[in-house]
């Protein structure tokens, strides 16, 4: 067996970036940059007034009460262009151009005697209630990070900057492979022994979420004939991943069946629970990660695993894993050489401290406790045990 980080480490140091492709910023959304880019415009384009009043030059407010005259009206899109001069003023709405020359827009409520022609300053704003010519960004600014996903906030001003088009990340074709005799798709269950292949229904909206395509090759039969025709077409992805017979059952031909068409394996076996018998290689030039047949166990490793090959495939310079730190509600033992993962659940006490209390049951084949689980606990090998009230590592999950 090999340790997660060595597994984590093998799977990444061989794989590719995929390619990049041009896409509309509209069409962004959780997509990852892989091109620097800037704005081309400024924002706002001009000195703007924050509130509706008057604009006026500082020069002429020195002796209040004043009276100045109107020479003119600035709304959006409808600017004033004229010069102002002495003891003159323009009146600006909000979000409109400030006329040039002038300091100061004076709200309404600090005049009176408003006439078709005058205005009268009775006293002066502590604020200027002028937004600078690009307060908000310039022309040149940078947009959003390399390595990231695309946010609606990064949409929002990437819109603003007026960038159109965008390199990203190809999305890596990931292909999905059951296996089972026993297994149905959902909605086919017919006989007592089937059972609904869940784990497929739910790794495919988990991997799409790191930010891969999914291609489902469906389920196939234990058998080396109907294994290997589902696969037959492993060139046209980026990955394959299959799920279940990685072990070493009677029915676990997943593997042996991949060597029989030239599959080279990196590992097989993690010191890790649940999830041991996962495996990493490749099919001619095709990557092949292969999960545990438990719903729990190949939920955890591709979490683990299948999210850090597509995050080295897109290249993202976010962590893989965001692991916190919270307060252990019930005891732990010391563990073993492998690596765990409970689920727990966490609960936020009033002074806001995280505790995680874990599940007494860890079958993985329990799907129920995962659904009830907010997060995962990571337990190191060889482990201290652990008292109520001491540090622990966790992990939350979708």
């Amino acid at each position: 067996m090999i340790s997660v980080k060595s597994a984590i480490k093998q799977i990444r140091s061989n794989l590719k970036k995929t390619s990049e492709e041009i896409i509309t910023i509209e069409n962004s959304i959780g997509r990852i940059l892989s091109k620097k880019y800037s704005s081309n415009s400024t924002n706002p384009p001009f000195n703007v007034s924050s509130m509706d009043g008057y604009a006026c030059r500082s020069n002429d407010l020195k002796k209040l009460p004043k009276t100045l005259k109107i020479i003119g009206k600035s709304a959006a899109g409808k600017n004033f262009d004229g010069i102002i001069g002495k003891n003159e003023t323009v009146r600006v709405l909000t979000g409109s151009k400030v006329p040039d020359g002038t300091d100061k827009v004076i709200i309404q409520e600090n005049t009176s005697n408003r006439t078709d022609q005058t205005i009268t300053i009775d006293k002066l704003n502590s604020n200027t209630f002028i937004r600078k010519k690009g307060m908000d960004f310039k022309l040149s600014d940078d947009w959003s990070k390399i390595g990231y996903p695309i946010s609606i906030k990064n949409i929002a001003l990437g819109s603003a900057m007026d960038i159109q088009k965008i390199k990203v990340r190809a999305k890596p074709k990931v292909a999905i492979l059951s296996t089972g005799d026993e297994l149905v798709s959902l909605g086919k269950k017919t006989k007592d022994f089937q059972i609904i292949s869940s784990s497929s229904v739910a790794l495919k909206p988990l991997i799409e979420s790191f930010g891969a395509s999914i291609i489902d090759l469906g389920i196939s039969k234990d058998n080396k004939k109907s294994i290997l025709e589902k696969i037959n077409k492993h060139k046209n992805f980026d990955l394959i991943v299959t799920i279940g017979g990685a072990s070493v059952g009677d029915k676990d031909l997943v593997k042996s069946s991949l060597i029989e068409k030239g599959f080279k394996m990196l590992f097989w076996k993690v010191a890790m629970r649940p999830g041991k018998p996962v495996f990493f290689g490749f099919l001619d030039k095709t990557p092949v990660i292969g999960l545990p047949g438990n719903p729990v166990s190949s939920y955890v490793c591709a979490l683990i695993f299948v999210k850090a090959a597509i995050h080295k495939m897109l290249d993202r310079k976010d962590k893989i894993i965001n692991e916190k730190t919270g307060i252990i509600g019930s005891k732990l033992a010391k563990n073993d050489e492998r690596e765990d993962y409970l689920r727990a659940r966490i609960v936020k006490k009033q002074n806001k401290q995280l505790f995680i209390y874990p599940y007494k049951r860890q079958d993985s084949s329990m799907i129920s406790l995962l659904a009830k689980s907010d997060c995962l606990i990571k337990r190191a090998p060889f482990a201290k045990k652990l008292e109520v009230g001491d540090s622990v590592s966790f992990i939350e999950i979708p």
